[in-house]
């Protein structure tokens, strides 16, 4: 049942709201408020919640956003709730007053669960004002696949798994047990526009249209995506095709295709940003969770993370 009260800010939350005004981190949140309307991502999680009598919950907004901070930060499930009983920016963006208690962790792992089957819609929710505002503007894509390997790992293929979801795949002669998370990014913003998660023996190629926005000017990939068949449906829908093209065997490049590769590959790379920022900033090396149902809607929250961080930078420019 919904509807904790949500108690009026005292005047002491007031003075302290706004002494924290200037922090960096408060600042970082408040532009992130400032950017999105919450009102139908408000409106869709409620709607995920039953008419029922009970035990009332926390608003699902205040949840969602804590699954922001855990991901903007890097923070486990008890970490995010001690980070918000620390720190004044936090609460802040939540909306949460000094007396308010905050959600504990079971919580949060519950409303993971619920919103799970939800969280690709939640996605294009968010993405919808970026399109809207003009950040994500489709005049070409770039498609691309990372492995994410399984949080548990088998040491070899004859190792039973614990996440039977993932599977085995093969890279630079080294293998990897987990999943692929497939991304198209908005190749004027480098933000993410779309995505897929399958296991890790899904090749690339095979969820490229149905990632690739149709809209789109251009569509950019590596030598991972070329067929006959998708030049051939780039050409239908008026797509621009800057994938890569390959060798084949008695048939070596052209001097023309080789300048034509260089030129597109410098281009095709933007999208190694994102993937760089997921590993290296988000600490999205292996999979938090274990299923591909659980990964998929972590990666969904994950990407509006990425999405809601890159905005501000852009228009912090």
């Amino acid at each position: 049942m919904l509807g904790i009260n949500r108690k009026q800010l005292s005047l002491a939350d007031s003075l302290v709201r706004q002494s924290n005004r200037q922090s960096k981190t408060s600042d970082f949140l408040n532009r992130i408020s400032e950017t999105i309307d919450w009102f139908p991502i408000e409106a869709l999680l409620i709607g995920l919640y039953p008419s029922e009598r009970g035990r009332k919950s926390y608003p699902p907004l205040v949840l969602f956003k804590m699954l922001l901070l855990q991901n903007f930060f890097s923070l486990s499930d008890p970490k995010v709730e001690e980070e918000i009983n620390d720190r004044l920016s936090f609460r802040n963006f939540l909306g949460l007053s000094l007396s308010d208690s905050v959600p504990d962790e079971t919580v949060l792992v519950r409303f993971r669960q619920r919103i799970q089957a939800h969280s690709k819609e939640i996605f294009n929710l968010v993405n919808a004002q970026l399109i809207e505002k003009g950040l994500i503007v489709r005049s070409g894509s770039i498609i691309d696949a990372t492995i994410v390997e399984a949080t548990s790992t088998p040491k070899h293929s004859g190792e039973k798994a614990q996440d039977t979801d993932a599977e085995w795949t093969t890279k630079n002669n080294n293998s990897y047990y987990g999943y692929k998370s497939h991304v198209c990014a908005d190749d004027a913003n480098n933000l993410i526009d779309d995505f897929e998660m399958t296991p890790a023996n899904v090749h690339d190629t095979n969820v490229f249209e149905e990632i690739l926005p149709p809209t789109t000017l251009s569509a950019s990939a590596d030598k991972a995506y070329p067929t006959k068949q998708r030049d051939e449906y780039l050409d239908k829908m008026g797509i621009e095709n800057r994938i890569l093209k390959k060798a084949k065997r008695n048939k070596p490049l052209s001097t023309e295709d080789k300048a034509l590769n260089k030129s597109n590959s410098a281009y095709r790379s933007r999208i190694e940003r994102i993937f760089a920022h997921l590993k290296t900033i988000f600490k999205y090396r292996k999979t938090r969770y274990i299923g591909l149902g659980k990964n998929k809607a972590h990666f969904a929250i994950l990407a509006i993370a990425y999405n809601l961080k890159r905005t501000v930078s852009i228009l912090s420019v």
